[in-house]
C-alpha cells in the first residue's frame, strides 16, 4: 500500500497525520520532559511533522511551547522539519480574547517562551473565535504581526464557514483547526470543509478517534467519563 499524499501547509510538506501536545503538558497529568521528547521525535521520525501546542496546554510556566523549546534545543536540526502551529490568545475561565491588545500580548509571550531563533511559530491562532470581536479586527492584528516578523502564517480554530471566508479575505489563512471523527461528521456537511476546499485551506481534524472513545481506552460503563467524550454523545 501507498503512502498517502503529502499536503502542504504554511509552504511546507506535512504528512496525513499531525502530532497534537495537549496530553503531554495536562497540568494534572504532566509527562516528565524526557519522555515527551522522545514520544515527539518519534512522532517526526513517523513522518508527524505538523505539531500543534497551546499557550494554555499547561500552566504559564510550564506549556506547550516550553516542551517544544526544549526539543529543539536538543535537536536544533529538526526546525526546518516541523511546521508549529500554536494557539493563544485564550484564558481557561474567561474564554477568547481576540482583541489586538490581547493577540499581542498573547504572541509577545509566545516569542519569548520560544524565539523565533530556536524555531519559529508557523501558524498562530486564537484557540477560538472571540464573539465579542469582529473577526477581521483579530485576523488584521494577526497580519501585523505576521509582518514584523513574530510570526510566519495566520490559522483558525473551531470557525464556521463564514467566519473562514470573512478571515481569508483579510490575510491567507494557513489551516483551519477543527474536530472531526465518527462521533462528529457534522463540518462535512455545514460548509466548513466545502468552503476550505474552495479557498485552498488546509484542515487540521483534531480528536480523530472521539476522545479516546473508537480506541476502547475509556470503558463503557464508566458514566464518569462522558465528560471527556465528543459533545454528541454528552
Amino acid at each position: 500500500m501507498g503512502r498517502a499524499a503529502l499536503t502542504t501547509v504554511a509552504g511546507k510538506p506535512v504528512g496525513p497525520v499531525g502530532y497534537g501536545m495537549l496530553g503531554l503538558t495536562i497540568p494534572w497529568a504532566p509527562v516528565e520532559y524526557p519522555v515527551a521528547v522522545k514520544a515527539m521525535e518519534t512522532a517526526l521520525e513517523q513522518g508527524a511533522n505538523l505539531w500543534n501546542g497551546s499557550q494554555h496546554y499547561g500552566t504559564p510556566q510550564s506549556n506547550s511551547l516550553h516542551l517544544i523549546r526544549n526539543y529543539f534545543e536538543q535537536y536544533p536540526q529538526d526546525a526546518n522539519k516541523v511546521v508549529l502551529s500554536i494557539k493563544g490568545a485564550f484564558h481557561p475561565k474567561e474564554g477568547p480574547n481576540g482583541s489586538p491588545e490581547d493577540i499581542r500580548a498573547s504572541v509577545e509571550e509566545a516569542v519569548k517562551v520560544l524565539p523565533p531563533s530556536i524555531k519559529p511559530i508557523d501558524i498562530f491562532q486564537c484557540a477560538r473565535v472571540d464573539p465579542r470581536v469582529p473577526i477581521e479586527t483579530s485576523i488584521k492584528a494577526l497580519a501585523e504581526l505576521v509582518e514584523e516578523g513574530k510570526i510566519r502564517g495566520v490559522g483558525l480554530s473551531e470557525a464556521n464557514a463564514n467566519t473562514i471566508r470573512k478571515a481569508h479575505a483579510v490575510h491567507p489563512i494557513s489551516a483551519v483547526e477543527i474536530e472531526l471523527s465518527l462521533f462528529t461528521p457534522d463540518t462535512l456537511h455545514n460548509g466548513i470543509v466545502d468552503t476550505c476546499h474552495e479557498l485552498g485551506i488546509p484542515i487540521a481534524a483534531y480528536s480523530p478517534t472521539g476522545h479516546g472513545w473508537l480506541t476502547g481506552e475509556l470503558p463503557g460503563s464508566d458514566i464518569s467519563q462522558l465528560k471527556n467524550a465528543p459533545y454528541v454523545l454528552r
